[in-house]
């Protein structure tokens, strides 16, 4: 086995900078990694990895891929996702918060009529909750179909 190549000297103060303005924990168990590395040279992958709570291998991997690249691969890295998600234009971004919120629309729906709600009264709590931003009461609902000319039926809400 090769011998462990050794960090640049500044790396420890440079290391020390960008761990205190880091707020991410992912972002800190990396650079933690590299610094227990830095300050013990004779440190272990598998005893780094039991400290920061990363895998061995990719313990090993971060301390390669710093010693080539630099802090380039501790910090802002890109979410997960993938390829499919990189390459997403706004018009496309914009197109899955529509099918998100559609979503969540009609398990809405879904669950007011299964408590017994008629789908006109499931349809108008949902958009009144929508217009305030938090949920309203039944009374609130009952009131604004009344406003609007509709009657409540024996035995419905």
């Amino acid at each position: 086995m090769r011998p462990k190549k050794q960090f640049p000297p500044d790396t420890v103060d440079a290391l020390k900078t960008l761990l205190s303005g880091v707020p991410a924990r992912a972002e800190r168990s990396r650079i933690q990694a590299v610094l227990i590395r830095a300050l013990i040279p004779e440190a272990r992958a598998s005893q780094i990895a039991a400290i920061t709570g990363l895998s061995p291998n990719y313990v090993a991997k971060l301390h390669s891929q710093f010693l080539r690249r630099g802090t380039a691969v501790l910090v802002n890295l890109p979410e997960r996702g993938g390829h499919r998600h990189g390459v997403l234009t706004e018009k496309g971004r914009a197109h899955r918060e529509r099918i998100k919120k559609r979503a969540a629309k009609n398990a809405l729906l879904e669950k007011y009529l299964r408590e017994g709600k008629t789908r006109v009264f499931a349809l108008t709590k949902i958009e009144l909750e929508d217009k305030l931003g938090h949920p309203t009461d039944d009374a609130h609902v009952l009131h604004t179909l009344k406003e609007r000319g509709f009657q409540k039926a024996p035995g419905f809400a």
